[in-house]
């Protein structure tokens, strides 16, 4: 079983008119200490996703999904993935 810590409400899509997106609501998962995981690697990423590497990596590459560097890592923020697929829908 997977824990999850709460996250808060994301800002919203775009507007349409005068309707607006419910706002985004998703649980930040944690590691067996109950660390959130706020960065995913990108086998991490592809998997989260249901996706292959060559797949995300062309994503990336488009700046579909943005990464950040973290020294010499490069990581894939959860928060990203959570845009990319809430823009998508």
């Amino acid at each position: 079983m997977t824990r999850r810590a709460s996250a808060g409400p994301e800002s919203t899509a775009s507007t349409t008119g005068n309707r607006r997106a419910p706002p985004l609501r998703f649980s930040v998962p944690v590691d067996p200490n109950g660390v959130p995981i706020l960065a995913l690697g990108r086998e991490e990423a592809a998997r989260s996703l249901g996706i292959g590497l060559r797949t995300l990596d062309e994503l990336l590459a488009s700046d579909a999904i943005r990464t950040k560097r973290i020294g010499a890592r490069r990581v894939i923020p959860v928060e990203e993935i959570v845009r990319y697929l809430r823009d998508r829908s």
